[in-house]
């Protein structure tokens, strides 16, 4: 469903009073934003403050149980299917065919998707991400940072508008998260909006344009990054 406010030419991401309920405990209550093309919005807060249970609502893996969102206009519960054809999530665990090759994985993801990428684009994002003599091996066997790294492969080869990123610094050395820093730059500068959960908000110095504070699922203040609220 495209809004109204998607016609008057609303904010790419919207989300209002997004809620979600697991059991009798509220696991997100009364979240809301919005966020531009080009923009970064951090999600902070302890473990259990409902950050991925936010990502996987926006994601269409969750359906909210009060509020609402809209990617692009569209609602992310009647519009799901063309919701999920706009995203791309990195999620920990980061998923994959384990007993698949990195360059099958990526080739499996290419032809399912209908993305249209071609053989050397496959092999020139691998070396982006430092596996290019690692390809031809199976997933199972990689390190978890070599697994991180394959993850922002995939998110590279997906080239979506909205970019859900939960936790993307773990496991990765200082060389890895400076090829996240680059990578999130680099969607920012093509237009992409990126929500991304941390606990480490400080290694994202510079890229973030708003943060999002949730304490027990609910948002407690909205800032610029970096500036108090």
């Amino acid at each position: 469903m495209v809004t109204e406010s998607s016609k008057r030419g609303g904010p790419f991401v919207f989300v209002e009073n997004l809620s979600k309920k697991f059991g009798a405990e509220w696991a997100l209550a009364r979240a809301s934003f919005t966020l531009e093309r080009g923009q970064l919005a951090l999600l902070t807060g302890n473990n259990g403050s409902g950050k991925t249970t936010l990502l996987r609502c926006l994601s269409t893996a969750l359906v909210p149980d009060f509020g609402r969102a809209t990617v692009l206009g569209i609602d992310i519960v009647s519009g799901r299917e063309a919701v999920r054809g706009l995203v791309a999530s990195l999620n920990q665990p980061p998923g994959f065919y384990g007993g698949l090759t990195a360059h099958e994985n990526l080739t499996l993801a290419n032809a399912v998707l209908n993305l249209g990428r071609d053989a050397d684009a496959i092999d020139a994002v691998l070396r982006r991400v430092g596996l290019g003599s690692k390809q031809n091996t199976p997933l199972d066997s990689f390190s978890s940072g070599m697994k991180q790294r394959f993850a922002l492969a995939r998110l590279a080869l997906l080239q979506r508008d909205l970019i859900l990123l939960d936790e993307p610094e773990t496991h990765l050395d200082a060389a890895g998260l400076r090829l996240l820093q680059e990578f999130i730059a680099e969607w920012k500068a093509r237009g992409a909006a990126i929500v991304c959960a941390t606990h480490a908000d400080d290694r994202f110095h510079g890229l973030g344009d708003l943060e999002v504070v949730l304490v027990g699922g609910r948002p407690t203040h909205h800032a610029h990054a970096g500036v108090p609220a």
